[in-house]
């Protein structure tokens, strides 16, 4: 039976400090995301909603006829003109919503919850305002369920990617 107080069976401090940090590095890289992997759930969700606003741009804009007879229903009879700009106006943000959502998704990942946050922020003061407001549409205006849609996403795209936080020990930014 060999003697586990020879020289020959212990490990000297450098050796045990240094088995130590392997062992630990091992298991943060199990359980941890990559600097790359950061964010990568939520920046998917946020690049398909940057390309779905881009979409809702082209329509709003150059497609605006067909946006209006397909989902609007906007009756243009009553200062019709001034009813396509403003959905004109709209197509324009949606066009820079677009941009900015694919943007941050490629090159700020770690953002990219938190961009689904306030997303889903902006939509609630803006539903606040319109209530408070008293606005509501005349029309079918079948627009609001897409909306509904887009909200479902940003929060799931936000749920999901901080379960997946919470698994790998990855910290927050909201």
């Amino acid at each position: 039976m060999p003697d586990v107080g020879h020289p020959r069976h212990c490990l000297s401090t450098k050796q045990l400090a240094i088995t130590t940090n392997r062992l630990t590095l091992n298991h943060m890289n199990s359980t941890q995301m990559t600097p790359h992997q950061t964010g990568r759930i939520a920046s998917i969700f946020l690049f398909c909603l940057g390309c779905f606003d881009l979409f809702r741009g082209l329509a709003h804009t150059y497609l605006i006829y067909w946006a209006n007879d397909t989902f609007a229903h906007l009756d243009l009879s009553v200062n019709g003109q001034d009813q396509l700009v403003l959905l004109s106006a709209f197509g324009i943000s949606n066009w820079l919503t677009g941009m900015l959502f694919i943007l941050i998704s490629i090159k700020a990942r770690a953002i990219a919850s938190a961009a689904l946050t306030v997303i889903l922020i902006a939509y609630a003061v803006g539903w606040v305002g319109m209530q408070y407001a008293g606005v509501s549409p005349d029309s079918d205006f079948y627009g609001r369920y897409i909306m509904m849609g887009y909200f479902v996403v940003c929060f799931v795209g936000i749920v999901w990617q901080r379960s997946i936080d919470k698994r790998t020990h990855q910290p927050n930014l909201l």
